[in-house]
């Protein structure tokens, strides 16, 4: 009896390693066969013989996540990658690669969804970028960057939410945001201009007022001028504010801050203002002169003041000769002072430059058509 059953055991054991032996066997076969038909970018065919061919192991979720990703299937591809990285290190490697692949190609996507004004698709490709960067946190070392890049596209989708005038649902997700130190100060402004695009600008003001702090820089303060200005707010209590705070700021911080502050006058044509902030600037930070003596000749210019625009361009030739823009503003600028001359001289040297633009032949413009022409119309 004894010896029966050995015998029985024994041809059981050979039994059983001869079944692991087929299996393996066939395993190996379907590996070969799933390699092939990736080669041959047969996508769904190479998916159908890993879902039925193969065991639910790291392994399996690994060749699942290449072939979703290839069928641009990216929600599969995510589940799949995710739990392969929970079941086994031995494919991180792999994991890494894909995923370094579709967060360029998600991040790409959405970029031009958005950039169509698609914005639902938009924001599902960056809800799928998040869910892949999330996976990239868990194979690479977390790094600031990668912490910053993510709160960047939250930002960006809550961007899309409010285009589509869904303004609750993009307060939420910033909501959470506010909590990240590394981008906290500029989701609090975004917010405030969620309440301020929604029109609840004592919210936006609220929220801007306590970002005001001389260490969170002035980028608080410059938008809640602009919050304050367009919620019917006189002129006069920005500047009251702004000078109030001012000498809360450092003296590195004030140019900043009138330059930003002259470009919100210079947006709503509050010339006389906006060149006032910006002569400041170039008293006390000159190192950007050209682009300040150039927005101080635009704004003489757009007011017809060519004489006084001309000598703005003028002194910003002089610091940045190979200028394009300057020389041409300049050239038209002599030109509606009836020097022609000049103008002919500064209009050769702009084509020196190459700059073959719509302003070439305004030499040939009368002053009033040049001014049509250059501002798009009256």
């Amino acid at each position: 009896m004894l010896t029966l059953c050995l015998k029985s055991s024994k041809h059981l054991v050979w039994g059983l390693l001869g079944i692991g032996i087929l299996a393996t066997l066939g395993c190996a076969h379907d590996y070969a066969s799933t390699c092939q038909e990736l080669e041959n970018r047969n996508y769904e065919a190479a998916r159908k013989q890993i879902l039925a061919s193969y065991p639910h192991d790291a392994h399996y979720n690994m060749l699942l996540a290449e072939v979703s990703y290839y069928l641009e299937d990216y929600d599969t591809f995510v589940d799949a990658l995710s739990r392969s990285l929970r079941q086994s290190d031995d494919y991180r490697a792999d994991l890494l690669y894909l995923m370094k692949l579709a967060d360029r190609e998600l991040t790409k996507k959405a970029y031009d969804a958005f950039t169509e004004g698609d914005y639902p698709t938009s924001r599902r490709l960056i809800d799928r970028v998040l869910r892949v960067r999330y996976y990239l946190d868990w194979v690479l070392t977390p790094s600031a960057s990668r912490a910053l890049s993510v709160s960047e596209m939250l930002e960006y989708s809550s961007e899309s939410l409010v285009n589509e005038g869904r303004f609750d649902e993009a307060r939420s997700r910033l909501v959470h945001l506010t909590a990240d130190s590394v981008r906290r100060l500029n989701v609090q402004e975004r917010l405030a201009f969620v309440y301020y695009e929604s029109e609840q600008y004592h919210h936006a003001n609220d929220l801007i007022k306590n970002i005001l702090t001389p260490q969170q820089g002035a980028e608080g303060l410059l938008l809640w001028t602009d919050q304050l200005r367009d919620s019917d707010y006189q002129t006069d209590t920005v500047l009251k504010v702004y000078d109030s705070k001012i000498r809360e700021r450092s003296l590195i911080e004030r140019p900043l801050m009138d330059s930003h502050l002259g470009s919100s006058f210079y947006m709503v044509d509050d010339w006389d203002n906006s060149r006032f902030r910006f002569e400041r600037v170039l008293l006390t930070d000159p190192g950007n002169a050209v682009e300040f003596l150039s927005l101080i000749g635009e704004s003489y210019f757009l007011e017809r003041d060519y004489e006084k625009a001309a000598e703005a361009f003028e002194g910003a030739w002089v610091v940045e000769p190979d200028n394009e823009d300057v020389v041409q503003y300049l050239a038209i600028s002599r030109y509606n002072l009836g020097q022609k001359e000049l103008a002919d001289s500064l209009f050769a040297v702009a084509r020196t430059m190459q700059q073959l633009s719509i302003m070439e032949p305004l030499e040939y413009i009368q002053p009033d058509s040049t001014r049509i022409l250059l501002l798009g119309g009256e």
